[in-house]
């Protein structure tokens, strides 16, 4: 009976050691599949969160184009881009000095803006959260104005020392600007203020207008001074882009340009700041 007793107690010492190694991998496998389908998932779940931010910042953009054609329709012009060449004011607000934020309240779009009578900021946007020394247009959203062929003038008063405020006076007339459906009118922008990034006001067309003639602003390249790229490709590496026929949708970036204009670092296509489309003013200018 003893040697019995002291097999079994043996056995079932074994069993229980099995039992108790046998549930260690269990859990352990267990884990494995978690940790598997987490890393599986999450790359997902960022793609849905981005694709819901991306529809946000679309809706963003219809209500601007919407209201800008909304003021044009009362104004027979669209928002200037800079009214009255004044750098206090902007399509989307004011601000007393250059110390201040732009007040969105205090902008022309705000009574055809619906109930928040503001630029909704893109919620894709990863800007400061307050106004610094770096962040000079603070207050527009993350979302640009087509200040050379819908928010100026310039195509048709021309661009130079003497035309360079009167050209702010007004937007371009809906009339005046010949494919409403291939025309931008505001976009995702930003600016690489030395090595932050920043809100900025205008979509910046890839060449300059300054000094240009009427004959060469009647072409696709009225200069060969190429300007900063400020439209911003952060919807995974594609930006939001509003028209002015009032349609919304997300272009790829097809070429970018040197900090400046010049030859020099940064690289703003390493910081997705670039221009859809063909290399010219194309898809920026009235004509």
């Amino acid at each position: 009976m003893k040697l019995s007793a002291k097999v079994g107690g043996r056995s079932k010492f074994r069993n229980s050691l099995l039992v108790r190694w046998f549930t260690i991998i269990e859990l352990l496998v267990v884990v494995s599949i978690i940790a598997v389908l987490v890393g599986l998932l999450l790359p997902a779940l960022n793609y849905a969160r981005e694709s819901g931010r991306k529809a946000a910042c679309m809706s963003n953009l219809t209500q601007l184009t919407k209201a800008n054609i909304m003021y044009a329709d009362t104004w027979n012009c669209f928002v200037s881009a800079n009214p009255f060449g004044d750098n206090n004011k902007r399509w989307h607000g004011e601000r007393d000095d250059a110390n201040s934020a732009y007040d969105p309240t205090r902008g022309p779009l705000v009574k055809y803006l619906g109930q928040a009578g503001k630029v909704k900021e893109c919620p894709s946007a990863k800007f400061p959260s307050e106004l610094t020394a770096a962040s000079f247009e603070f207050g527009c959203g993350g979302y640009g104005y087509n200040n050379y062929g819908v928010g100026s003038t310039m195509y048709i008063d021309g661009y130079n020392g003497s035309t360079w405020m009167t050209a702010y006076n007004k937007g371009m007339s809906p009339a005046s600007i010949k494919k409403s459906s291939e025309t931008v009118m505001f976009a995702d922008t930003a600016y690489l203020n030395g090595t932050t990034i920043v809100e900025y006001s205008y979509t910046e067309a890839p060449y300059s207008t300054w000094g240009a003639t009427a004959a060469q602003l009647s072409t696709d390249k009225p200069t060969a001074t190429r300007m900063t790229s400020s439209i911003h490709f952060r919807h995974r590496d594609h930006a939001n882009v509003g028209w002015v026929d009032g349609h919304v949708d997300s272009q790829l970036m097809t070429f970018s340009s040197a900090y400046g204009g010049g030859s020099s670092d940064p690289s703003l296509e390493a910081e997705n700041l670039g221009w859809f489309g063909p290399d010219s003013n194309e898809l920026f200018d009235p004509n």
